[in-house]
């Protein structure tokens, strides 16, 4: 479950609202000024997939395609880059410590890095 508020302020006053939702099956955005939203279903995939509590475990329900693309260096960490394709929208690239297993990085061609 997903849940952002951003508060907006103009001299030093609390002007508007907005929260992004997601609980698992479906979500959307309300704000004080009118611009409520539900998402759409390519919009509850891929907040879905942003929200899986670690997206190495959940590969194959949530990707349609995943490739290992070779290694790099994150850092002082070296890594195997992880090539993630989901079924509709853009594909992510995790960068996996080859020490740890852990995500060192994370890039998608719709938000840029992610550490």
């Amino acid at each position: 479950m997903c849940n952002e508020v951003e508060a907006w302020t103009a001299a030093g006053k609390k002007i508007r609202l907005v929260r992004a939702y997601f609980k698992g099956v479906g979500g959307g955005q309300e704000t004080t000024f009118g611009q409520d939203a539900t998402n759409g279903a390519d919009a509850n995939k891929k907040a879905r997939r942003d929200d899986a509590f670690h997206p190495l475990l959940d590969l194959r329900s949530l990707y349609k395609n995943v490739v290992v693309r070779g290694s790099a260096r994150v850092g002082s960490e070296d890594t195997w880059v992880v090539e993630l394709t989901p079924e509709h929208g853009s594909s992510s690239r995790l960068y996996v410590s080859r020490q740890t297993a852990l995500i060192v990085q994370r890039e998608s061609d719709d938000e840029g890095v992610v550490r």
